[in-house]
């Protein structure tokens, strides 16, 4: 599941958004972060700072937050803006459905 907070939606520049999201991974998911960090173990959520571009439909996170089942952080990562690459969106995915709910 993925969740974005509607009052916190910035425009950048044309066609450029930051924002904050929640995901809550799957189980499935968890497993495969503690494999590449066994303390994410009790992972429960993660909320990003985000920046969108609509007009190429490409992504990049600015800061991601790991959290447990009682809301603390496990892990605290900011990615300054030029080493965070953008990622293209992928056709039907859950970022192409918030891209398209976004940039309206």
């Amino acid at each position: 599941m993925y969740y974005y907070d509607t009052t916190r939606v910035t425009r950048l520049s044309k066609g450029v958004l930051k924002f904050w999201g929640r995901a809550i991974p799957s189980p499935e998911a968890v497993k495969k972060f503690v494999k590449i960090d066994p303390k994410l173990k009790e992972l429960h959520h993660i909320t990003s700072l985000i920046e969108m571009n609509c007009v190429e439909r490409k992504r990049r996170s600015l800061w991601i937050i790991f959290y447990d089942r009682n809301g603390g952080a496990i892990e605290n990562v900011e990615i300054p803006p030029g080493e965070s690459n953008w990622e293209i969106i992928l056709s039907g995915s859950a970022q192409e459905h918030l891209l398209d709910a976004l940039c309206e």
